[in-house]
């Protein structure tokens, strides 16, 4: 004979258990919407018209992506080096913390 198994606690925590599927049902509903959301906005940032703009949303989602960007793209942002832009940013944000 084998062990028996008892499902009584189970049962007996069958609402708490429920609960916790919807809750977690939930939250990941609303990380793909929150997803969603901020690729469709990254999606129209890229396409500015404004260089720095279109740089900043390039340089994140290559790192994202830990990549660089393709060369296409690239020459599409022009000669301005995506590496040299973040830089440039860093040293602005710690100057003006100071």
């Amino acid at each position: 004979m084998g062990p028996k198994l008892d499902f009584g606690v189970v049962y007996d925590a069958l609402p708490a258990l429920l609960w916790g599927c919807l809750g977690t049902f939930q939250l990941a509903l609303s990380g793909m919407a929150l997803a969603l959301v901020i690729g469709i906005g990254g999606v129209m940032i890229r396409g500015s018209r404004f260089t720095p703009v279109r740089v900043v949303t390039v340089a994140v989602v290559s790192s994202l992506r830990r990549h660089r960007c393709s060369r296409r793209l690239c020459r599409r942002i022009s000669t301005f080096d995506i590496h040299q832009f973040a830089v440039i940013v860093i040293i602005v944000v710690v100057v003006r913390s100071y």
